[in-house]
């Protein structure tokens, strides 16, 4: 299975590469280390935004859950309620 998931995503990779290709040219490949290391700060700095909104909407919906199953003791299950 991790072989099938980690071909699915290489194959992910190559289409955003080739996307990137016919959008920009091959730019990227001539620009200036410093101008590749800025876009991938920008990259994380996306990465890390859209992982707080999806935790944000993970956390919503955990919080509207009466209880949950299968918590360490002490956690906070629901908007209120900890584990027993």
């Amino acid at each position: 299975m991790a072989d099938a998931s980690f071909a699915d995503f290489i194959g992910e990779v190559r289409a955003r590469l080739e996307k990137g290709r016919e959008t920009y040219g091959d730019r990227s490949f001539s620009a200036e280390p410093s101008a590749l290391l800025e876009e991938l700060r920008q990259e994380t700095l996306d990465l890390a935004g859209w992982g707080f909104i999806l935790w944000t909407r993970l956390k919503a919906m955990a919080d509207a859950l009466p209880c949950r199953v299968n918590e360490p003791p002490g956690r906070l299950v629901g908007k209120d309620r900890v584990a027993p």
